[in-house]
């Protein structure tokens, strides 16, 4: 991956296996990247790592486009090999992630460049869609965000929740197997939910 490549320039790496049973000590920030089949173990062991003070950067998706498996097979059985989700996790902070849905946004809809049909589930984010006030994200002017999950529920007692990245009330939830082939029928059938969904947080 490119951006591991550049932040080898500036920070000593280390990888971490999706079993490993405990983090190790000399690890102050860790980068949780698409963990797709994760085990609770693990999941335990981040635990106990950001309760010890670790940093934890995690990144989920539910609708992985180029981590999907092309077997025919697999789609027609509603199976997914492109989510990723740490949901022992979520669970235990309060939050969700439902895994069989993506963000539909028509304010932020990107475009098919060949035919300049709207897909709405290819998030095209501008300032309006990210926190300029937090450190994290106020220099970010654009983001390119496909097939996006959202955060649902209430961040658990002793957490607080900062939104750094929300769709607009013109968005809803639609089906992640459906995304990528199915735009012209969810700009049909589209009904906004007047809701901010969560795109990014920090807890």
């Amino acid at each position: 991956w490119a951006f591991i490549s550049k932040m080898k320039k500036d920070f000593t790496m280390k990888k971490i296996p999706m079993t490993s049973g405990k983090i190790d000590d000399e690890i102050k920030v860790l980068l949780v990247v698409h963990p797709r089949d994760i085990t609770d173990t693990t999941q335990y062991a981040l635990d106990q790592f950001v309760l010890r003070g670790g940093k934890l950067l995690a990144f989920l998706d539910p609708h992985a486009y180029f981590d999907q498996k092309h077997d025919q097979m697999a789609q027609v059985l509603g199976e997914s090999s492109g989510q990723s989700s740490l949901d022992k996790l979520l669970k235990a902070w309060g939050l969700d992630m439902d895994m069989n849905k993506v963000a539909a946004d028509m304010t932020f809809a990107g475009h098919n460049t060949q035919n300049g049909a709207i897909m709405p589930t290819v998030l095209l984010l501008n300032k309006q869609g990210i926190n300029n006030d937090d450190v994290v994200t106020s220099q970010i002017d654009n983001l390119v965000m496909p097939f996006a999950g959202v955060f649902t529920g209430k961040p658990a007692d002793g957490l607080k929740e900062t939104v750094l990245l929300h769709t607009s009330p013109e968005s809803q939830l639609v089906d992640g197997m459906t995304a990528t082939i199915g735009a012209e029928n969810i700009v049909k059938e589209f009904k906004p939910s007047n809701i901010d969904y969560a795109l990014a947080v920090r807890l």
